[in-house]
């Protein structure tokens, strides 16, 4: 669990780098500080967009 704001206000002071691939808010919005901030890398959350994929091999695996 991060606290967003506290995060982008710390990676501000440009110290400090940081790779996130989730987010409070999915997606993250436009507005976000995290997005204007060149010592961040900002990835989609994937996993969302696996989710039934997921199901079906974990449900596949269990029957074995």
């Amino acid at each position: 669990i991060v606290d967003e704001k506290a995060l982008a206000e710390r990676l501000g002071q440009g110290d400090i780098c940081a790779a996130l691939d989730v987010s409070e808010t999915e997606p993250l919005p436009q507005d976000s500080p995290l997005m204007r901030l060149e010592n961040t890398i900002l990835s989609p959350h994937l996993g969302v967009s696996l989710g039934r994929p997921c199901r079906r091999r974990r449900g596949l695996s269990r029957n074995r």
